[in-house]
């Protein structure tokens, strides 16, 4: 009698967590947006941010040209970019945008 009351209790014990789990309403799919440009090409580099707003990882770094949407996944739902339009020249912006739900972000 005793096995049989851990195993449910087990079992409930991880069906609960389960259901936890999943009500926290995170979800990977709503933490994505595209990048897009309305130049000729412009580079970027996207980084995650921390809790407290701070660049963490690089998530993307890359050319981009007029017309492309590119994906990216950002598992806090927060985003920082940088970009340059030539080769030669300096990285600007450093601007802070939700990536959410698949929203673009016009990156100048």
């Amino acid at each position: 009698m005793n096995r049989k009351n851990s195993f449910f209790r087990y079992i409930l014990t991880t069906l609960l967590a389960i259901v936890l789990l999943f009500s926290t309403g995170y979800t990977q799919e709503e933490n994505f947006c595209y990048i897009t440009t309305n130049r000729n090409v412009v580079y970027v580099v996207i980084y995650e941010l921390d809790r407290q707003g701070n660049r963490g990882d690089i998530i993307f770094g890359g050319w981009i040209e007029d017309g492309e949407r590119i994906p990216i996944e950002a598992e806090k739902g927060a985003i920082r970019y940088n970009y340059k339009l030539t080769e030669e020249g300096p990285l600007s912006g450093d601007v802070s945008r939700w990536c959410i739900n698949g929203n673009d972000i016009l990156v100048p």
